[in-house]
């Protein structure tokens, strides 16, 4: 396992305002984006104000 390069802190909290959710990352199917969509679909059904951004290069 390759660890993130980025260290994670708790320094701010969203205030939940903007209702996107993003993820960035290499487009593989080993970063599991498929499993990312099928969890955001029920998501998206309780709150259909919410969107899911996608960012990165692949397949």
């Amino acid at each position: 396992m390759i660890p993130n390069s980025i260290p994670l802190t708790n320094k701010y909290i969203s205030s939940l305002n903007n209702k996107i959710i993003i993820s960035i990352g290499r487009l593989e199917y080993q970063k599991g984006y498929d499993n990312l969509i099928k969890i955001f679909k029920h998501i998206h059904e309780k709150y259909p104000d919410w969107s899911l951004h996608i960012y990165g290069e692949g397949i």
